[in-house]
């Protein structure tokens, strides 16, 4: 994704069916820079435009006038892990809704599927790492996940994100499997070997791209004025 996709988007989404004069694009462009140097990313600026849409709000002639624009950009919250660039663990991906089985009225079994897309999340902190390590190895125990989110905290800068979550699942799946089980966040630091491989295999088969949600949103918007 790049600033043109802000542009397309800006006017696809606000202005379906008018061509925007070359000083229009020229504004947006210009804006659409400044949002990215005060911490706003690509998707985070084509998301608020669709929801502009979605809560019919009026009267956008440019990127300034988006009222979610006057917040703090998610990547600059104090207590967000995350930085601007793509991860691969899935618990980081925004992607559609699992594919629906239904019967129709008639009697028919349909399978609804919607347009793939995928995105990261906005916000992930050390809490929600924290939930996530004690969800999948099942640690209830209160006063262990307060001495492993602080261990959690400590191997942030030596492993990063994707690795931890990986490790994390290669924890739970290989203690699952072999019968053992453990309530330490130190065992990442033993496993890393393994969450590393895995973290690996699926670079190899990832684009490691986005494909950004506004498009779908197109998509399914035309679908819809055809019905």
């Amino acid at each position: 994704m790049n600033v043109e996709d802000i542009i397309l988007c800006f006017f696809k989404v606000l202005y379906p069916g008018v061509i925007p004069t070359k000083s229009q694009v020229q504004q947006v462009y210009k804006e659409a820079k400044e949002l990215l140097s005060r911490g706003w990313t690509i998707s985070n600026i084509t998301n608020r435009i669709v929801s502009c849409d979605i809560n019919n709000i009026r009267n956008i002639k440019s990127l300034c006038d988006i009222p979610y624009f006057r917040s703090i950009p998610p990547l600059l919250l104090k207590d967000n892990l995350l930085k601007n660039r793509f991860y691969y663990h899935h618990r980081l991906h925004k992607t559609p809704e699992s594919s629906v089985i239904e019967i129709t009225l008639d009697g028919k079994i349909v399978k609804r599927t919607h347009p793939f897309y995928l995105e990261i999340v906005e916000i992930f902190t050390l809490n929600d790492l924290s939930e996530y390590f004690h969800d999948r190895l099942k640690i209830d125990d209160k006063r262990i996940q307060k001495a492993n989110r602080a261990t959690l905290k400590e191997l942030l800068p030596l492993y990063g994100l994707d690795l931890i979550l990986f490790t994390i699942d290669e924890i739970a799946n290989r203690s699952t499997l072999e019968g053992w089980a453990t309530k330490v966040a130190e065992t990442i630091v033993y496993h890393i070997d393994k969450g590393q491989e895995k973290l690996n295999d699926v670079k190899n088969v990832s684009s490691g791209k986005i494909v950004p949600y506004y498009k779908v949103y197109l998509r399914l918007r035309e679908e819809e004025s055809r019905r």
